[in-house]
């Protein structure tokens, strides 16, 4: 079985960004998070299509150079599936 992240449709996610930390606004459940540049990069990756955990992993080491280890990447997308703007598909 696959596990793949995108992006939960039917609202926007707005975004305002200070240095190194982002606010995002969900218009859907109207909560604010702060989520820092790899918390962000995870969701420009999934919102523009959806992704494998570990094209995911990938993607964030070939572009920013940061190798998460551990359970450190299922952390960040547990945070952002709680907070609504991003979902887990598991397909056969």
């Amino acid at each position: 079985m696959s596990e793949y992240w995108e992006a939960v449709a039917g609202f926007e996610v707005l975004r305002k960004t200070w240095g190194s930390e982002s606010a995002i606004y969900h218009t859907g459940s109207g909560d604010t998070q702060l989520l820092d540049e790899l918390g962000i990069a995870i969701l420009n990756l999934v919102q523009a299509q959806r992704l494998e955990t570990e094209e995911i992993r990938e993607h964030i080491l070939r572009k920013h150079k940061v190798e998460l280890e551990g359970d450190s990447l299922a952390r960040l997308l547990a945070e952002l599936n709680r907070s609504g703007v991003i979902t887990r598909v598991q397909t056969p």
